[in-house]
């Protein structure tokens, strides 16, 4: 059952307790403690990719700290490897670090992704490089 309240000017309408809570446009606006209300819904946003640096990896070497670049990156945000998850250090919404392991690389691109629980971003190329010739094998 809906109820129409009337707040006289200067005065304030607190409601308490779980209720589904309309406020029209040019009516009061509600105040209460955090508890007394269900928080917004977040929008996950979609990830993109600008950048990677390193792009470039020896196979057989070391591992490499990645700084991805780019926009929509959350605290839950992963890098991924030819579609395997990383390790991922959030730093920013525009900056997501991941180390990769070229120790069992093979030469050749794969590539990098990032996601937010089901949102991927687009793909960047990284390339795996053959130690004896540094050229990627195609």
């Amino acid at each position: 059952m809906a109820q129409h309240y009337e707040v006289p000017e200067g005065k304030t309408l607190i409601i308490k307790g779980p209720a589904n809570i309309i406020v029209k446009t040019g009516e009061v606006p509600l105040v209460g403690d955090a508890g007394d209300l269900p928080p917004p819904p977040v929008e996950t946003p979609t990830p993109a990719i600008t950048a990677i640096d390193p792009a470039t990896a020896e196979v057989g070497g070391v591992d490499v700290i990645v700084s991805v670049s780019g926009t929509g990156f959350i605290d839950t945000s992963v890098v991924n490897l030819a579609g395997a998850p990383l390790a991922t250090v959030y730093t920013d919404a525009t900056i997501l670090t991941a180390t990769i392991s070229p120790v069992a690389a093979i030469a050749g691109v794969q590539p990098v992704t990032v996601t937010n629980d089901a949102l991927a971003s687009n793909a960047v190329d990284f390339t795996f490089t053959d130690p004896v010739s540094g050229r990627k094998r195609r």
